[in-house]
């Protein structure tokens, strides 16, 4: 008999377990884009946003797509986005993507037990090496200047410039281009490409 109950109570807290984490899950799977705009620190968010007027700061988001996890504000001169990746283990991956005069600031951050917590360290180009090839087409270039532009792509002397998803799982990744060309005069607009990375396993990899 206590053969039988001590059975009996190792499954039934493994069934309470079991249950626990899974209901844990689909609670943080119930948050949605909006949701984790307002979880937000005030120096994640542009300046202009009026962060005493919760309505004021509404009125500025020009794009709220629960669907595909992606939100847009307005309303200023510099891009500002954000979305989120599902993770395995129920957490949520969100970026926040803002731009400044002198170029983008991503930034990560973990959601996880109704909590938005910033990883500073995340790596987005932990298993990428970027090269020159990614940013510009080099069968375009003058051979003279491909070393020297190598060196500064792949030193990363020019700031990239990031877009968010709004559909898929992937980040688009531009050099800037200004840069560049005032660098190297002889390189036209035609001859950059965009770079696509990948969300793949919960990595990122170059497409």
């Amino acid at each position: 008999m206590k053969t039988i109950n001590k059975t009996f109570v190792t499954i039934a807290l493994l069934t309470a377990a079991i249950l626990g984490v899974s209901s844990n899950a689909v609670a943080q799977k119930k948050v949605n884009i909006k949701a984790l705009f307002w979880m937000l620190p005030a120096d994640a968010l542009p300046e202009y946003l009026p962060q005493s007027d919760k309505q004021g700061m509404e009125s500025h988001i020009i794009v709220c797509d629960y669907k595909n996890a992606y939100l847009e504000l307005g309303g200023g001169q510099f891009t500002w986005e954000m979305c989120y990746w599902n993770l395995k283990d129920g957490r949520k991956l969100v970026a926040v993507n803002r731009n400044f005069e002198t170029g983008p600031l991503l930034r990560f951050f973990y959601y996880e037990n109704e909590k938005l917590t910033e990883d500073e360290d995340y790596n987005l180009f932990e298993n990428i090496s970027i090269k020159l090839e990614d940013f510009i087409d080099v069968s375009k270039l003058n051979p003279d200047i491909i070393k020297k532009l190598r060196k500064n792509v792949e030193s990363f002397k020019y700031i990239i410039y990031y877009k968010l998803p709004r559909k898929g799982t992937s980040l688009k990744l531009r050099i800037d281009h200004e840069a560049v060309t005032e660098d190297f005069k002889s390189i036209t607009y035609e001859t950059f490409k965009e770079l696509t990375i990948k969300w793949v396993n919960e990595k990122w990899m170059k497409q």
